[in-house]
């Protein structure tokens, strides 16, 4: 109901608060629902994610054990996983991607960006602060 300057009477501002009064209650409704829906999609987006980190995973821990090879226990795997990031090569590697995954990630044009090598950026020293990270096993997507 639009506002006019003509005069109202009081019975026509009585109906006209009325109705003010329901359509502030419909709205109220509306965005209850909204909110309702809202919450649903981000958990339904949260469970997706989780599902596809899970099978990435999977699929890491399968190609670990294709390389390592079966029979060990998981204490084990971990184990020889902690040495490999010993080896200065696999740290260099490692933090050449990460720097290379930035890049990528923070480039106007993805694609120039992914073209980088390992050749390409194992000499970016940039990266060093990664290296006492790696060392010690933490990972900064879980901070």
């Amino acid at each position: 109901m639009p506002l006019s300057n003509k005069k109202l009477t009081t019975s026509e501002k009585e109906t006209r608060s009325k109705q003010y009064a329901e359509d502030m209650q419909k709205l109220r409704e509306r965005l209850e629902n909204m909110k309702v829906a809202k919450k649903k999609i981000d958990e339904e987006i949260a469970d997706e994610r989780h599902r596809e980190y899970l099978v990435n995973m999977q699929e890491v821990g399968a190609h670990a054990t294709d390389k390592i090879g079966p029979g060990f226990t998981v204490e084990e795997y971990k184990e020889i996983i902690d040495y490999f990031f010993t080896v200065d090569e696999v740290i260099d590697f490692v933090m050449s991607e990460r720097a290379r995954k930035a890049a990528v990630a923070n480039s106007p044009e993805p694609a120039e960006a992914a073209t980088d090598t390992f050749e390409e950026t194992s000499e970016v020293k940039e990266t060093e602060p990664y290296k006492d990270e790696l060392l010690s096993g933490e990972d900064s997507e879980s901070a």
